[in-house]
């Protein structure tokens, strides 16, 4: 691969590790949580970031999004365009995300993560990765532990 291509890999794959991580423990309330009524949620703005992720990685392979192909545009049945990535949406879009789809919003990143890992899995191995730190291993979780 060429080095655009194994950083983007890169990024991308470290994506869905930090948002899994972000998100887990939290539950339907705080994914919908908005400290005001501008504000977006961490459930929309997981979404919007695996969305985007989605459409990117999609066209860059030539291939059809997950979100419409992987059946997960209907699952959430969102009241605004399928091909709806979230830019320029308002705060009343970003609520109407609030309470839909699957338990956990990271699940949208998931499809994504797996086309991915399909089109270069050993770009996507922990392994690969040896050079995040200077031990060699990964980081460790975010927020560190207090």
């Amino acid at each position: 691969m060429t080095p655009a291509i194994d950083l983007l890999v890169d990024a991308y794959g470290r994506i869905g590790e930090i948002v899994h991580d972000a998100v887990d423990g939290l539950d339907a309330d705080d994914l919908a949580y908005r400290p005001d009524d501008e504000a977006n949620t961490v459930g929309w703005l997981v979404w919007h970031l695996a969305r985007v992720q989605d459409a990117q990685v999609a066209d860059v392979a030539g291939a059809s999004q997950t979100w419409t192909a992987g059946g997960w545009a209907e699952c959430f049945a969102l009241p605004f365009d399928e091909s709806a990535t979230g830019y320029g949406q308002s705060p009343e879009d970003v609520a109407a995300l609030a309470g839909r789809g699957p338990s956990s919003s990271s699940a949208t990143s998931t499809p994504c993560r797996r086309r991915r890992s399909r089109t270069s899995p050993a770009s996507t191995s922990p392994s690969s990765h040896a050079w995040w730190t200077r031990t060699g291993r990964r980081r460790s979780r975010w927020p560190p532990a207090s």
